[in-house]
């Protein structure tokens, strides 16, 4: 994966998922979601132990987005 992917969901809310390495190599998943007229949201980083994993559970965070009414811009 290259880059930031990014979905606009209903009523102005967004979500940034992308793929790093950490410190000792391992793939971690990144996401970042909120709302454009609010100041909440959150952020979370899933350390996976393999490509298989990361693609595995890439693959599972965009289906659910696609379910909760996002599309990727």
């Amino acid at each position: 994966m290259d880059g930031i992917e990014r979905f606009k969901g209903p009523g102005g809310r967004y979500y940034q998922l992308w793929v790093q390495r950490d410190l000792f190599g391992a793939l971690v998943i990144m996401r970042a979601w909120g709302g454009q007229r609010s100041g909440r949201g959150g952020f979370k980083a899933i350390s996976l132990a393999s490509d298989m994993e990361c693609h595995k559970e890439l693959k599972r965070i965009r289906a659910l987005r696609r379910l909760r009414g996002y599309v990727a811009v």
